[in-house]
């Protein structure tokens, strides 16, 4: 399906991220996901609102010379769990300009956090959808990342669990979908909630832990 965003959507999903997450004019983070998906477009909403410079790689392998270059120079930098994997294999000069390092996509094993953890990565995991223009909830720099949480949920969101169904809202969710017709407005719950088809819960402090995702996932937005 072609998800339409407005630039609306973009606009508060970037404004969302930066209070959680502020960054620097002298911050650089690095492109390794495409831009044709949302969770790499998002990066440069989030650059241009903070006037921070987006790296933008020609492959997100993280094994190229050129990419590893701009590696080094990068302060911020968006992962799914295997390009994680990869990370831990490379050198520590090539990680030690970073400053957070944002894992979604799918779920990464406890273990492969803790591992991140132990070598001085700053992993912050987080939940998002195409449907929302990325990011939904996102744990706060420097915090413990516990086993399967995903931070609390981000400004300009919403979020409520029900019959253990992960449902969202907010001026971040998505138009609706692109037909030969027109765009096809998505089907909303009374409150204006979608259903994500994932699962999870909302601990009695607010955050999101994500049990079962839906085989054509929609939280893949680092």
């Amino acid at each position: 399906r072609v998800i339409v965003h407005t630039l609306e959507n973009h606009l508060y999903s970037a404004i969302g991220s930066a209070i959680n997450l502020p960054l620097k004019s002298d911050d650089r983070w690095l492109i390794v996901l495409p831009l044709s998906h949302v969770s790499g477009l998002s990066i440069l909403f989030r650059c241009l609102i903070a006037g921070a410079t987006a790296l933008i790689a020609r492959s997100g392998s993280l094994r190229d010379d050129e990419t590893l270059v701009l590696l080094s120079q990068a302060t911020r930098l968006s992962l799914v769990p295997a390009q994680l994997e990869r990370l831990l294999e490379l050198p520590e000069d090539r990680l030690r300009n970073l400053r957070s390092v944002l894992v979604g996509g799918q779920a990464a094993s406890p273990l492969l956090i803790r591992r991140a953890q132990e070598a001085g990565i700053p992993v912050m995991t987080t939940y998002g959808s195409t449907e929302m223009a990325s990011q939904v909830a996102t744990v706060a720099p420097g915090a413990i990342v516990q086993p399967g949480a995903c931070g609390k949920v981000l400004p300009y969101r919403r979020l409520q669990i029900r019959d253990g169904e992960i449902e969202v809202g907010g001026r971040t969710l998505f138009s609706g979908y692109l037909t030969p017709d027109g765009i096809k407005k998505p089907a909303l719950r009374s409150g204006a909630w979608f259903q994500t088809g994932d699962y999870g819960y909302l601990s009695a402090s607010g955050v999101l832990t994500v049990t079962r995702r839906q085989s054509r996932s929609r939280s893949c937005c680092p």
